[in-house]
């Protein structure tokens, strides 16, 4: 007999595809692809035989399926766009009420901090207060500590925010406002054209936001691109999520778009598309981010992601999604930084961030063999991270102490690309280090091992385990 022709398929023609669900367990075609270093989503059937005596020596003789299974874990770099809808999922949701996504502003009006604030403030003073107005959004700082306020009220240098500020600030750090104009009528929730009081220098394929976001009120920034300019009216790419009063703020703006994203007990459901060689795929449905780690080391290698996701059923596509990858460039260790207990950490030899949503899955008498339910029951952050050992009780950093004592502090960890102005930056208002580990060798430097606990304040702006904040070219929200 002849050996038969085989195909071979190409691994390295292979990717994973993420869509998120409208409604859970009803798939959708991918939306956008990671470039994966390994994809383990499985199906197990769940097939079982039981041991019953009957004559027969036959250990096994019924073939029956119970509780079918689909989870796997999915490796590959993290990227400032490509699936970055994964970590919503992980997470909650992006584009919530008072934290809805906002631009870079393209004709922007900059000046500095003239003194310092502190924590709770809601006034800054300013080197010039020329060309902020009242309703503007204005951007205090950068990086992790950077805050998006609305502004209440001018008088000459001094500005009042409607929200307090988190953080602390240092004279001299800028402080960014826009040119903008207004609505000149209310728009409704679903709407997909606007009027703005005017339309100059906004043509089609302007990127406008609309609005600013209010953190501790009912404002939420918008982005949209203008489809068509007829006298003061815009068409949308894509309609309103919110509605947005008569007089708020429009303004021109460019990537990168930041988005945050929050926590929710719910969480999103993602239709996993498993992509074999671009010949067929495994697309499962109903799909529940369990666990989502992020490793930092140092060498040459990109920043890491690994998934571990559990879904309700799978289905054969012998016609993938054609797989479509952003121009983006994975993230590297050396391009991050790390503020822990308000200190900006130049020691650090490794980071990971772990988000477990402890995902319980529930069969039910539905005539379906795969998980009726997959709850999200827990959220337990943690981490760790590897610095280079100087002292067990030094001033600056006082790790040590830290353990010992039981302090809570702040933990801001952000990848950065500098050349693409692309962000992820997570922050942890409420960390403790629960671990201090030497690693003493003959051939290396001293290193510490610390391992932290992130739980979530009961009081303050910050009430919240941990909080993702990604800046990229996406302007609609995940």
């Amino acid at each position: 007999m002849a050996f038969p022709t085989i195909l071979e398929k190409y691994g390295s023609l292979s990717a994973t595809g993420f869509a998120k669900e409208t409604t859970f367990g009803t798939p959708v075609a991918a939306t956008t692809f990671l470039p994966m270093a390994s994809n383990t989503m499985e199906e197990d059937p769940g097939w079982f035989a039981p041991h019953l005596m009957q004559g027969l020596r036959d250990l096994q003789v019924y073939n029956l399926y119970g509780e079918a299974k689909f989870n796997g874990t999915i490796n590959g770099p993290i990227f400032p766009a490509n699936a970055i809808s994964t970590l919503s999922a992980a997470i909650g949701a992006d584009n919530l009420v008072g934290y809805g996504i906002f631009g870079t502003y393209v004709t922007p009006t900059s000046t500095t901090l003239n003194g310092s604030t502190v924590v709770g403030a809601t006034t800054i003073t300013v080197t010039s207060g020329t060309g902020f107005v009242i309703g503007q959004q204005v951007i205090i700082d950068t990086g992790g500590i950077q805050e998006v306020r609305r502004i209440t009220n001018v008088v000459t240098n001094t500005i009042t925010l409607q929200d307090a500020l988190v953080y602390a600030h240092t004279s001299g750090v800028a402080v960014v406002t826009g040119g903008t104009t207004t609505l000149s009528a209310p728009s409704i929730a679903t709407a997909t054209t606007v009027t703005v009081t005017s339309a100059t220098g906004i043509v089609a394929g302007t990127i406008i936001q609309i609005d600013v976001n209010s953190v501790a009120g009912t404002l939420t920034s918008e982005v949209r691109k203008v489809t068509l300019v007829s006298t003061n009216t815009l068409t949308l790419d894509q309609a309103l999520v919110y509605a947005h009063a008569s007089a708020a703020v429009v303004t021109i703006v460019q990537a990168p778009f930041t988005h945050t994203i929050n926590q929710q007990n719910t969480l999103p459901s993602l239709t996993v598309e498993k992509n074999a060689g671009s010949f067929q795929s495994l697309q499962f449905a109903g799909c529940r981010v369990n666990k989502y780690e992020v490793k930092a080391p140092t060498g040459n290698a990109a920043v890491d992601v690994s998934m571990e996701l559990m879904g309700q059923s799978v289905a054969v596509l012998n016609t993938p999604t054609a797989i479509s990858v952003s121009t983006d460039v994975p993230y590297v260790f050396a391009e991050a930084n790390l503020l822990a207990f308000g200190t900006l950490r130049t020691d650090v030899h490794n980071v990971t961030v772990s988000i477990e949503n402890g995902v319980k899955e529930t069969y039910t008498y539905s005539n379906f063999h795969g998980p009726s339910f997959l709850t999200p029951v827990t959220l337990h952050v943690m981490g760790a991270m590897d610095v280079v050992w100087s002292s067990f009780n030094d001033a600056t950093y006082g790790d040590f102490n830290r353990l010992i004592n039981g302090t809570i502090g702040t933990l801001i960890f952000t990848l950065v690309h500098p050349s693409s102005g692309g962000t992820i930056t997570f922050t942890m208002p409420q960390v403790v280090i629960a671990k201090y580990a030497q690693d003493i060798k003959m051939e290396d430097v001293i290193l510490t091992n610390l391992t932290y606990e992130a739980s979530r304040p009961l009081s303050g702006l910050q009430q919240y385990t941990i909080q993702a904040q990604v800046a990229n070219a996406v302007y609609l929200p995940y």
